[in-house]
């Protein structure tokens, strides 16, 4: 599905024909997003192993700067594909060094490296300009305001990131990463993705307000100044679901179990958008941020990681597609305000059943 949805039916494993240093080059972008994937699996695993051991600290650095903002940098590396393309081979090397020293972040903020949110306020100013300046070159509309609203997600995360780590350290730093480069991100990229599959027509004007919200809402929270961060989040996260009219995903729903999939996995970020609010009203902004780290954001990997990374990477796809990780990852978003380690368990689950869609059986010889 995802070969002609996204880039307009450019598609992500389409490899460079003619010049041997563009099939270099495909290789070369191939393997930077095999990588990516597998060092942000790993940081994940250290970020969630952390919370059996009650250390916050590594929890934080891992799961945040490294896991999640890796593996996204690393799937949004390769949605770019295109626009970098357009600027020529050397600006998409250029996005793989980038994305190298993403790669580094987690681990000089985790040992306290003087001055280590540069590794990341760096490569993200440039990832914005490289980006943003391709996306001027596209003539779709939609596409068009995704890319540049991906760019500016990185620009703003790069220009608040020292304000972040001098305010509270590694926990300023989660939180910034959290709500203005992951959920802009996931605007961004659903803007396109899911009304192109679901042949829809977004309300254009709602994605830079969903993303600013929710840049915004991140700023507020670094200044301790909660209720209007959940304010702001709440509404970034409504302006998205009416936007890209998350409500009408029953149109994608075209007979294949791809499609089914990916129709059911938006019912269910509807849900977790409504678990959010709940949250808001119930409890603390704590327990609200995990609910859109575990509901909103984990869900919406759930969604499009079992097609978009084998596309991207270029690997098979088993393509056996069940509603398991959509009801793990709900559980898992509510039991966290009663028990991190049964939230835990949850979510662990929930990446071995993404992944069981994906792998296939080896051949017995």
């Amino acid at each position: 599905m995802w070969r002609h949805v996204v880039n307009n039916g450019a598609g992500w494993d389409q490899p460079y024909r003619g010049l041997g240093v563009e099939r270099r080059m495909h290789k070369m972008r191939l393997w930077s997003i095999r990588i990516g994937v597998i060092v942000s699996v790993f940081y994940s695993g250290l970020g969630l192993h952390a919370v059996l051991q009650g250390d916050i600290h590594r929890h934080a650095t891992f799961m945040v700067p490294g896991g999640l903002t890796l593996f996204a940098s690393t799937i949004a590396y390769s949605y770019s594909a295109l626009v970098l393309r357009r600027l020529g081979a050397g600006v998409e090397a250029l996005g793989m060094l980038l994305l190298a020293m993403l790669a580094l972040f987690p681990i000089f903020l985790y040992i306290g490296v003087s001055y280590a949110w540069m590794l990341y306020t760096a490569p993200a100013i440039v990832m914005a300009i490289i980006v943003g300046f391709g996306a001027l070159k596209l003539g779709n509309r939609v596409s068009r305001a995704s890319y540049l609203s991906l760019a500016f997600s990185y620009a703003a995360s790069g220009i608040l990131m020292p304000l972040a780590y001098q305010a509270t350290d590694v926990y300023g730093v989660a939180v910034l990463l959290s709500l203005s480069l992951l959920v802009p991100m996931i605007y961004a990229v659903s803007f396109q993705s899911y009304t192109l599959t679901c042949s829809l027509r977004p309300t254009i004007w709602l994605l830079p307000a969903s993303v600013l919200a929710s840049i915004a809402s991140s700023v507020a929270l670094l200044y301790r100044i909660n209720d209007v961060s959940s304010v702001l989040v709440l509404s970034s996260l409504l302006f998205y679901a009416v936007g890209a009219r998350l409500y009408a995903a029953a149109k994608c729903q075209r007979g294949t179990r791809a499609h089914q999939y990916f129709a059911l996995g938006h019912y269910v970020v509807l849900a977790s958008i409504a678990y959010a609010f709940y949250a808001v009203l119930t409890s603390s902004i704590s327990v609200l941020l995990h609910s859109i780290l575990i509901g909103f954001i984990g869900l919406h990997i759930a969604v499009h990681a079992p097609m978009m990374v084998p596309v991207a990477a270029g690997i098979p796809n088993a393509r056996r597609f069940t509603p398991l990780p959509y009801a793990l990852l709900l559980a898992a978003a509510a039991a966290w305000r009663y028990s991190c380690i049964v939230s835990l368990a949850l979510v662990v689950f929930s990446l071995l059943s993404i992944v069981a869609i994906v792998a296939r059986k080896p051949r017995l010889r």
